[in-house]
């Protein structure tokens, strides 16, 4: 086709333009700058030995990925397309520490991905000096219980993966999950559903 005016009418020709297109699918393996709208919660038991809380959390593609460049199908797009997707992040494990009265074991070396977490969000984890019940003093990181606050809102960069499970009938499932989160430098934290951060906390039992 030659060069058209296209401010001007023209019944037998349309158009397509992938950076205005809000159907492009997301890309897998490519990494998106999100913000968290959303945290849940729960206990679990862990190959039957140890403890954990696992933190499950919905992520929103930021307005600023509008600024990320992306291959798609071999043609460079920006993140226009993406920006306001919904996209769920693999689970977060934060090992816990047994009482006496507890039957489970701890598993300090199992919180690594916990405190990359922590780290992603700004949250201090100080080096301590901790008596172990061999009577040896050693140097651990003491990671803190992360609240509401912490969380919601905040900016962070992850990667798109194809996770497959099955479900309880065996039958083979595939999911888009976010995981590797890491920092997101120059992200600004984001009131979560245009509601001041104190109210929503003050909402969630």
């Amino acid at each position: 086709l030659d060069d058209i005016d296209v401010t001007k009418s023209n019944d037998d020709v349309v158009f397509y333009d992938v950076s205005k297109d809000q159907d492009v699918r997301l890309i897998i393996g490519e990494k998106y700058p999100v913000n968290v709208v959303e945290v849940k919660t729960r206990d679990v038991d862990v190959k039957k030995k140890y403890r954990a809380t696992v933190y499950n959390l919905t992520l929103e593609v930021a307005p600023g990925c509008k600024d990320f460049k992306y291959n798609n199908k071999g043609e460079e797009i920006d993140g226009s397309p993406f920006v306001g997707r919904r996209l769920y992040a693999n689970g977060v494990f934060k090992f816990l520490e047994p009482s006496l009265s507890d039957s489970f074991e701890s598993n300090h070396g199992g919180n690594k991905g916990y405190l990359d977490f922590c780290e992603s969000l700004n949250v201090e984890c100080p080096t301590k000096e901790v008596k172990l019940d061999s009577g040896e003093t050693k140097e651990l990181r003491a990671l803190p219980s992360l609240t509401d606050d912490d969380i919601l809102g905040k900016p962070l960069i992850g990667k798109l993966i194809k996770k497959t499970w099955k479900d309880r009938e065996g039958q083979e499932k595939t999911s888009l999950i976010v995981t590797n989160l890491e920092k997101w430098e120059g992200g600004k934290t984001i009131e979560v559903d245009g509601l001041p951060l104190w109210w929503v906390k003050s909402k969630i039992p």
